[in-house]
């Protein structure tokens, strides 16, 4: 963010207007331009030479930019969290391919033949037929990562789950097997944590579908 360019210094003087030179320096007379400066200051308002922060006056003067970058950034963030919902909340279309696919690895993990469903799900990611964000991937990615927990294999599990948490913070139930992993690994924070998001969620759930309402009593016990 901070060139290397020469800074034009006809006019340098400590008594001149900061709101008329090209450059900024620091308490250590450290200079950079002030459009370098400008980029720089939206992260740090401490030099990016010595790491002296510089006087109020020279950081008010990027005070109203900083905040609308910061508003920007804000905004798209939300604008991105809006059209991920967008997506998820949208019904999924049936795929039969995908279907059959999806009902014989579950057919598999049901009798426990784990290995045997884990290739079926891992073929149908390694397509890439389905954006990360599709409700196919994230079914798929949990049904992987509950695959990992029944054979015992935690951290392979935990790493799943934590690949859908990125995508969609509030996707069913994902907060509650999390949970239930970190319990196994008896990391009773990180068990806390996980069934604290956990109980939020199924709350939310259990408020528009009964079927939640068992995950809800389950994690409720677990806390307590």
């Amino acid at each position: 963010m901070i060139c290397h360019m020469p800074i034009e210094l006809t006019n340098f003087g400590m008594g001149e207007n900061i709101l008329e030179q090209n450059y900024v320096g620091c308490p250590n007379a450290h200079l950079v331009h002030r459009e370098c400066l400008k980029r720089w200051i939206i992260h740090s308002q401490n030099c990016p030479v010595c790491h002296e922060k510089y006087d109020i006056k020279i950081i008010q003067i990027f005070e109203e930019y900083v905040a609308q970058k910061e508003a920007d950034k804000e905004r798209s963030k939300q604008q991105k969290q809006d059209s991920q919902r967008k997506t998820l909340d949208q019904p999924e279309q049936i795929d039969p391919e995908f279907e059959e696919k999806f009902n014989r690895a579950e057919n598999l993990a049901k009798q426990q033949n784990f290995e045997a469903a884990m290739n079926i799900y891992w073929d149908i990611l390694e397509q890439n037929k389905y954006p990360k964000d599709d409700g196919k991937t994230l079914r798929v990615v949990l049904h992987l990562g509950l695959a990992y927990y029944k054979m015992g294999k935690y951290a392979q599990c935990i790493r799943q789950l934590m690949k859908i948490i990125k995508i969609d913070y509030n996707y069913p139930l994902v907060f509650y097997f999390l949970g239930l992993t970190y319990e196994q690994l008896e990391m009773a924070d990180k068990t806390k944590w996980a069934m604290e998001r956990a109980k939020i969620n199924a709350e939310k759930l259990s408020s528009k579908n009964d079927k939640y309402t068992k995950y809800l009593a389950d994690i409720k016990k677990r806390l307590k």
